[in-house]
């Protein structure tokens, strides 16, 4: 059975409602360590603590790149499309990655993008991007459904 990624969404949001994602797990765990590190500190002043202090700073950092990271769960997803991209006679260079912001993405027509120059180009208009690889007589698609 193949399930769009606007349905997973929908699903991963009813199934996460009040529920913490491990990013914010994450934080309130480094947090909680930081706190007990303190209290410990101030009951044993002479320890040398600064291996623990090193851990958590370390900790930290991978949380705020996760944190840039979210929604996390679409990254496999997107890794998996490009590389099938990639795999084929095409040889793409970039890649437009329709991402639906909303559960339920209204038809072609009537859909609203939002797009996300990564690249660099700086188009001015909207209507300029259908140029994009026009020379190259489009692109290749990938598959729109996980199987």
């Amino acid at each position: 059975m193949s399930v769009s990624i606007g349905e997973m969404m929908s699903a991963a949001s009813m199934l996460s409602e009040d529920i913490e994602s491990p990013i914010q797990q994450l934080g309130k765990e480094i947090d909680l360590m930081r706190s007990e590190l303190s209290w410990h500190e101030s009951k044993y002043p002479n320890t040398d603590t600064s291996k623990r202090r090193e851990r958590i700073r370390r900790l930290e950092l991978i949380y705020k790149t996760l944190e840039k990271c979210e929604p996390i769960n679409l990254m496999p997803v997107i890794r998996d499309k490009l590389m099938e991209a990639r795999k084929q006679d095409f040889r793409p260079d970039c890649a437009c990655v329709w991402i639906p912001l909303v559960p339920n993405v209204p038809d072609l027509l009537h859909a609203r993008p939002a797009i996300i120059d990564m690249i660099g180009w700086e188009i001015r208009t909207a209507y300029d991007y259908n140029y994009v690889g026009l020379a190259n007589a489009g692109g290749f698609i990938t598959s729109n459904l996980d199987d």
